[in-house]
């Protein structure tokens, strides 16, 4: 299933945080991470923003097996 997460371009930190909480992202980093959910067999969905002046300028959803380490984004 192909989901389109785009009606988060543009919006601001402080609506991200009124739409999907804080979580344990760095107010001030450029790339928040936000858990979506694990399958059957393992695998963890994450939806990942991209923050330029503020603003969500990129949105991806990353998949991996394990644990999330920023240096996978």
């Amino acid at each position: 299933m192909k989901t389109s997460n785009s009606h988060h371009l543009g919006k601001t930190k402080n609506e991200i945080v009124l739409e999907l909480g804080q979580e344990f992202n760095y107010y001030p980093s450029s790339i928040w991470s936000y858990f979506i959910k694990t399958n059957w067999l393992g695998q963890n969905k994450f939806l990942v923003l991209y923050f330029e002046n503020e603003k969500v300028i990129k949105v991806e959803i990353k998949s991996n097996y394990g644990k999330f380490k920023s240096n996978q984004i």
